[in-house]
């Protein structure tokens, strides 16, 4: 089973910096769970990473 990623949103970040022991200098963003999934998760689309960022330079249209 491959490893499983997750972004989690709806989580405390002054308890989540407090149990990571972050500095205050760092504002949480997001959570990412990073582990092996305990079972097949539920298909989703998934766009290739060429059509949502871009390098240096704007799409051209």
């Amino acid at each position: 089973m491959s490893p499983a990623l997750k972004a989690t949103t709806g989580y405390d970040k002054q308890k989540s910096m407090e149990a990571f022991r972050t500095s205050e200098r760092y504002v949480p963003i997001i959570l990412i769970a990073i582990g092996k999934a305990a079972k097949p998760d539920h298909p989703t689309v998934r766009l290739a990473v060429d059509d949502v960022a871009f390098f240096n330079e704007m799409p051209k249209e």
